[in-house]
């Protein structure tokens, strides 16, 4: 009897056909000997077989007629036989089951009687025997010589059916639901047979019998000889390399016709849906019908007929069903990836971004790991699945798990051009997690099956904006505002894109790797190489109520990088290739978003100025150096050296107070502030004529400031001066005064003249000597060795009697400094004006700094100079007198 296989609306996976009911109806009839077996892995296991967790091993096993094996673990299992395995009529091996949950390894040859089913996939070394009306729910591959397939009448195989080097020998009315292939072997298909895939040999030949349908491509690769019957449908190309290739009347092939080699292509009443090309062999067409060319080579002989029917109809050449297969578990993926599939391969979900839609490929699985393409069979009806999102972390089973709550859940519809693969609708979750799994049910099988997403993911927050108050200013200015004063407290915080509706508060840390500062050279563009400071706190807690947490120690502005604050562990399930790694960014490159949860723009927090100064006091140095320092009152040049220094809050130096930050203008007397303390009345400290020095360098200077106390409008007795600074630069405050050095001593100074006589006719010496004021009464100071007078600044005036100007002269007339408060040895020497030039000369002693009078320094008059010394007060008198008085020795005598 000759039928078609065709789809049956039933409840069970087992296929019905009819030699399987006869074969039902004559045990039913004819009653049964004994009492069938019933065997559960694990469990109540067959004599001989051992093992457990989804491993066991048999050795030479024979089910008798009837017997049925269960696997009762959701584990897929694997049974290994050392030896034969024989299965008796009517056995049921995982029927209930899915054929991916049961892999058969046989070291013996394999039989299985007539109307057998066994869900699992069969692997052997030996031959493989199907008996007739039998099923095989999953993949039948023989892999040595030896291993010949037979294939019985009307049984049908889920899968692919395989030999290494063996024969394929398929009885008629049989069915594959996938490719058909053998390396070496001759491959026999009889009348009838249905391939759901290719049909191939590699050096054996291909004989395919009356009525036979081959969805895709039937080739010979080796020598063998393809010969195809009648009414024969290919719905791919016919094709051969060495051997001939023969098809008879009746049959259609959907593409080409070609023999790669010598082999002669002779069709017979044919139709081609393409070409038909032959190598080195001859091409015979009777009435055949080629809608493309025939094109031999030029060698080669051809004899045709109706070639080139362009408007040929070639009819679908896959009308087979073989059966939807059951799926052993289902997955998740990214769309896209992993293709074409590889079991082995990752299955990877990208990290995904809360109030982003976002989808992935739903997979239906065979139990080794490869895709069920066969979930939903030709003709079939669709399956729904129904796909959430539930907790990743843990060990706990899959359909055990918690789903996400508010649920997020989709019901997925496969069809058979989904070829068990199904892309979701979009999803879009306002919270985010740190570790997801999906989630898939097929609840149209009994049992349920359930399988969860191999990979874990993350949904994670959107981008980081950190806020700051009060509001930062504009960098790079120096005068930017607001300010805030370095270590002073302001309010940093960070908010994710997605929040209210999100409930992040993950912890971002502070990679300061990622600071830079502005450099204190230029305040034209942003650019760094200033100090870094510390910046606080070291994490912020995402979408926490504002306060003063943060404060950063030093001067100008700081920047911080993308992903400065971060928080790198909450993607730790997809920091393995699912996620950018060290990236903050919420546009996704490759589909990938960065792994951190961070600011992916840079921001800048500043204007910073320090709190305050600090004065290290250094030295004071006298106007008059010695034994005794001193300065006189109203005396330019007494100094004091000390170190100021910019602070932050907490005392540390503020580095970057340099350049165009440092708004200190060390030259510039008036910011220093500084103060004398008491001093006698009408004494005032003020600059000296020279400027303040110094430079600031890494928040620090070095100073240099000379100073002047005026004269007292009275004689003041010697008095400590003790200098004090309070500086200020407009922006910071000028502090509490400190002082810069230790006491100086002041004196109030004079420079005394006498009234000189002596002969006309002799040299007249000059007293001159510095005195200061004691408090009771003036007395020369004997510490003054540094004052330093000239000749030329003696007026010299007012000649009476015989003396006239120049008749007597001053020497030296250069500079000459006092010793012990007077002019050495001989001091200023009037040269005798000589006989007949008696009389007087006024002196006065120009002490300002405006030249008046004149001087007899050189045998000719000129004009009188000023020596600039104010702090001698007023300037000094004395008349120097010449023949006027006689000596009032007596007698002298000379003793040589």
């Amino acid at each position: 009897m000759l039928f078609t296989l065709q789809p049956i609306a039933r409840r069970s996976s087992r296929p019905l056909n009819l030699v399987r009911f006869f074969a039902c109806l004559a045990i039913t009839l004819g009653g049964l000997s004994a009492q069938a077996a019933d065997y559960i892995f694990p469990g109540t296991l067959p004599p001989g077989c051992s093992g457990g967790n989804g491993d066991y091993f048999c050795g030479v096993l024979t089910l008798a007629a009837g017997d049925t094996v269960a696997i009762a673990a959701p584990t897929p299992a694997r049974i290994t036989f050392s030896g034969a395995f024989t299965i008796g009529d009517g056995s049921l091996i995982n029927s209930a089951g899915a054929a991916d949950r049961l892999n058969l390894v046989t070291n013996g040859v394999l039989t299985l009687g007539v109307s057998v089913t066994a869900n699992a996939n069969v692997r052997g070394v030996a031959a493989i025997n199907i008996g007739a009306g039998s099923t095989i729910g999953g993949n039948v591959a023989a892999s040595t010589p030896t291993g010949v397939v037979t294939l019985g009448a009307n049984s049908n195989v889920g899968g692919s059916l395989s030999s290494e080097e063996g024969a394929i020998n398929i009885g008629d009315g049989a069915a594959v639901g996938a490719n058909i292939s053998s390396l070496a072997g001759v491959l026999t298909l009889t009348t009838n047979i249905r391939v759901k895939g290719s049909a191939s040999s590699g050096d054996g030949g291909v004989n395919v019998g009356d009525g036979t349908i081959v969805c895709g491509s039937l080739a010979s690769s080796g020598s063998g000889v393809v010969t195809i019957g009648k009414n024969v449908q290919i719905g791919g190309s016919a094709g051969s390399n060495a051997g001939a290739l023969t098809i008879e009347s009746g049959s259609t092939v959907g593409i080409n016709v070609t023999a790669s080699g010598a082999g002669a292509i002779t069709l017979t009443g044919v139709l081609v849906g393409g070409d038909v090309r032959a190598n080195g062999g001859a091409i015979t067409l009777t009435n055949t019908k080629v809608r493309g060319n025939a094109t031999p080579v030029s060698s080669v002989a051809m004899t045709s007929s109706a070639v080139n029917v362009t408007d040929l109809y070639i009819p679908p050449a896959c009308p087979v069903t073989v059966g939807s297969a059951v799926a052993s578990g289902f997955g998740c993926l990214e769309a896209g990836t992993n293709t074409p599939w590889a079991a082995s391969a990752r299955q990877p979900l990208y990290t995904k971004l809360t109030g982003t839609p976002f989808t992935f490929d739903v997979i239906a699985l065979k139990a080794d790991g490869s895709l069920e393409t066969n979930y939903v069979a030709a003709g079939s009806p669709s399956k729904q699945v129904v796909v959430e999102l539930v907790e990743g972390s843990g060990s706990t089973v899959c359909s055990s798990r918690n789903a996400i709550n508010p649920a997020s859940s989709q019901t997925v519809v496969f069809l058979e051009s989904d070829h068990g693969r199904k892309l979701t609708s979009a999803i879009t979750l306002a919270k985010s997690y740190t570790n997801l799994r999906c989630r898939v049910a097929d609840a149209s099988q009994s049992p349920q099956v359930v399988g969860c997403s191999s990979d874990n993911f993350s949904v994670r927050p959107g981008t980081v904006t950190l806020m700051s108050s009060p509001a930062m200013a504009l960098p790079p200015s120096a005068n930017g505002l607001p300010r805030i004063k370095a270590g002073a407290g302001f309010t940093l915080r960070a908010v994710t894109a997605t929040a209210p509706n999100d409930a992040y508060t993950g912890q971002l840390t502070l990679d300061s790797a990622k600071l830079t500062a502005q450099t204190p050279n230029q305040d034209t563009a942003q650019t760094s190489g200033g100090s870094v400071g510390l910046l606080s706190p070291t994490t912020l807690t995402a979408n926490s109520a504002p306060s003063n947490n943060a404060s950063y120690d030093e001067v100008g502005y700081v920047y911080l990088a993308a992903g400065a604050y971060r928080d790198a562990s909450f993607t730790a399930v997809d920091q393995v290739g699912d996620c950018v790694p060290d990236s903050s960014s919420v546009v996704a490159v490759g589909g990938r978003f960065g792994c951190n949860i961070g600011s992916d723009l840079p921001v800048a927090l500043g204007r910073f100025y320090p709190d305050h100064f600090s004065i290290a006091a250094d030295s004071v140095t006298a106007a008059c150096l010695g034994s005794t320092p001193f300065t006189y009152f109203g005396q330019d040049g007494f100094t004091t050296s000390f170190t100021l220094a910019a602070k932050n809050l907490t005392g540390g130096t503020a580095r970057n107070y340099a350049g165009v930050f440092a708004k200190l203008n060390l030259a510039d007397y008036s910011t220093y502030g500084f103060g004398a303390g008491t001093l006698p009345a009408g004494a005032t400290l003020s600059r000296g004529a020279v400027a303040p020095s110094g430079n600031w360098v890494g928040g620090v200077a070095s100073v240099v400031a000379r100073h002047q106390v005026s004269r007292p409008a009275n004689p003041a007795a010697e008095t400590g001066v003790v200098v004090s600074a309070a500086p200020s630069d407009g922006e910071v405050s000028a502090g509490t005064a400190t002082t810069v050095g230790s006491a100086t001593q002041f004196r109030y100074g004079r420079i005394r003249m006498q009234n000189v006589y002596g002969s006309e006719l002799l040299a007249l010496p000059l007293p001159l000597e510095a005195q200061y004021w004691t408090g009771n009464s003036y007395v020369t100071n004997l510490a003054d060795s540094c004052t330093v007078v000239n000749a030329t600044a003696l007026a010299m005036g007012n000649y009476q009697k015989q003396l006239n100007a120049c008749e007597t002269q001053i020497s030296p007339a250069g500079n000459v400094t006092l010793v012990a408060g007077k002019l050495p040895f001989p001091g200023w020497v009037l040269s005798k004006p000589g006989l007949n030039n008696g009389g007087s000369v006024d002196l006065v002693l120009n002490l300002g700094t405006s030249p008046a009078g004149k001087n007899c320094v050189s045998p000719g008059e000129s004009a009188a100079s000023a020596i600039n010394m104010p702090w001698w007060g007023p300037n000094p008198t004395a008349r120097a007198i010449f023949g006027i008085y006689k000596s009032p020795i007596l007698y002298r005598r000379e003793n040589y």
